[in-house]
């Protein structure tokens, strides 16, 4: 189980105040509605598939940096 740091949260509500048709908010959308294994998933295909540059890697960027950070600084 992944436990979604303040930030994280933050961050995701803010991409769902975007426009509705932005990348943003409809990968926000997305991402609210998976369960962990699912996020897990989409986060690392985004940042492994997506070219640099690309809204979907900038967020898949964030928020593994988020989820992950305190378990690597461990």
């Amino acid at each position: 189980m992944l436990i979604h740091p303040e930030a994280y949260e933050r961050y995701v509500a803010e991409m769902l105040t975007t426009p509705d048709d932005s990348i943003e908010h409809k990968l926000a959308a997305e991402i609210v509605a998976l369960d962990d294994d699912a996020l897990q998933t989409l986060l690392f295909a985004m940042y492994t598939q997506d070219p640099k540059g690309t809204a979907e890697f900038a967020v898949a960027v964030r928020l593994l940096s988020l989820l992950f950070a305190p378990a690597v600084q461990s």
